[in-house]
């Protein structure tokens, strides 16, 4: 996959690849869609016609690259390819993606504000992601730096009473 991916990001019209992984990746989400590209019985000319009916702007090359995709039995690969590319052109950008997790959204200044810290303390450009749980805890992580923190209120109170009892 991170061959693909580091192919696609070298060349020149890579914005158009891009765009129809993206179309494409969307496509994976769909359980019905994904049941007939994996279909043995249907052919494969079919499903190709298929997926370029999705995409906007098709090339020579991009074509060819799903029929290398196909020929290799390696279509199962385009939501992996798709993340490994926009890995590969954040890395590229200085830009990386942070998730943050927690019960209740947040208001987009707040968002804006942990995201410029975290860019500060990084030095790179952060990008912040929120995404709503169940749970209580709060997590920021960001996998391309391998950083993680995770702060709940039983963290909290547990901390707090080991520090009493410690100063006791």
């Amino acid at each position: 996959m991170i061959k693909y991916a580091k192919e696609i990001i070298s060349r020149n019209d890579r914005e158009l690849f891009i765009e129809n992984l993206s179309v494409l990746n969307e496509l994976y989400k769909d359980k019905k869609i994904t049941e007939l590209l994996f279909n043995p019985i249907v052919n494969k000319d079919k499903k190709l016609e298929f997926m370029l009916s999705f995409c906007k702007n098709n090339s020579k090359e991009f074509t060819n690259f799903l029929k290398l995709l196909m020929l290799n039995k390696r279509i199962s690969y385009i939501p992996n390819i798709y993340t490994e590319v926009l890995k590969l052109k954040a890395l590229e950008e200085n830009k990386f993606l942070a998730k943050i997790m927690l019960k209740n959204d947040i208001d987009e200044d707040k968002k804006i504000q942990i995201q410029n810290k975290l860019s500060q303390y990084f030095k790179v450009n952060i990008v912040l992601e929120t995404i709503i749980t169940n749970s209580d805890e709060v997590s920021i992580y960001i996998e391309d730096l391998g950083y993680e923190i995770r702060f709940s209120n039983n963290m909290l109170k547990d901390k707090l009473k080991e520090y009493i009892l410690k100063a006791i």
